[in-house]
């Protein structure tokens, strides 16, 4: 694979590896020597596990090599076995200067805004991490705070980094998205949105509050 990232845009290639991420617009595969999105602009049919030939054309996107333009894709081994991931680059401190050259595989710790895409904000940093076409539903984490695993495939100007998430872990969170709200006079009614992993309770000694969301486990309304 590493060899794709010395070849140049629109040259035909041909590569082997095993799949390590998903996303809904392709897949990323490794060998011993580099990872590489695998662009297919529709929802993989390969599995984490399996062992692909892959035959397409370099390319690049926001000054990420990928494979487009794909003519094949050979399933080689229909192995489902998890495969073994290499040592995670920590950007939750270092996003800020992180030099990006290749797909690599990263780690970073962050809140989650999961509204029209889904970024994670690590603490104290300028930059931060977006979900490339992610699969996973982040809707159940937005607001709280995760440490996720992924690999990088592109930059979204000098902002962010795109990365294809393979897992992630949530800390006890809960978030309510809109703490202040502004209700009419005549109005009956008003919504807060609570999100959370955990169990909670709301009290009030507000009399012209007469019903409400008392406790839940997970989000409400």
């Amino acid at each position: 694979i590493s060899t794709v990232y010395e070849a140049q845009d629109d040259d035909l290639v041909k590569v082997s590896g095993t799949v390590m991420a998903l996303c809904k617009k392709g897949f990323i595969i490794e060998d011993e020597s580099a990872a590489i999105l695998i662009y297919e602009d529709k929802v993989p049919t390969v599995k984490i596990g399996n062992k692909v030939t892959v035959t397409g054309s370099r390319d690049t996107y926001n000054e990420g090599a990928q494979i487009s333009a794909v003519e094949e894709v050979v399933v080689t081994d229909d192995s489902e076995t998890v495969p073994s991931y290499p040592e995670a680059i920590d950007l939750t401190t270092t996003v800020d200067t992180y030099t990006f050259s290749k797909s690599d595989y990263v780690k970073f710790k962050g809140e989650v805004n999961a509204g029209q895409y889904v970024n994670i904000y690590p603490e104290g940093t300028t930059k931060y991490i977006s979900l490339y076409s992610q699969i996973q539903d982040m809707s159940a984490v937005d607001g709280g705070v995760i440490t996720a695993y992924a690999y990088v495939v592109n930059k979204y100007q000098e902002k962010a980094f795109n990365v294809v998430l393979v897992s992630y872990e949530v800390e006890d969170f809960l978030a309510v998205k809109n703490k202040e709200v502004t209700v009419d006079a005549f109005a009956t009614s008003a919504k807060f949105t609570v999100n959370s992993n955990v169990a909670w309770t709301v009290t009030t000694d507000a009399e012209w509050i007469t019903s409400y969301t008392q406790s839940g486990e997970n989000g409400a309304d």
